[in-house]
């Protein structure tokens, strides 16, 4: 692992991150989704769980 890359929290060695996505504040404004309509359980916060 290089200096300039963090090490995910919790992740096994054999798993390869290809993509994070970063949150912030986006350059326009939308309109926010339902919170019916939201994927909670698509969202993890620095863990990794394996395939369900």
């Amino acid at each position: 692992m290089k200096d300039t890359q963090a090490k995910p929290r919790a992740m096994p060695e054999h798993i390869k991150v290809e993509s994070i996505i970063g949150i912030g504040h986006p350059g326009e404004t939308k309109r926010p989704i339902p919170a019916k309509d939201l994927q909670y359980e698509k969202v993890k916060r620095n863990r990794y769980s394996g395939p369900s």
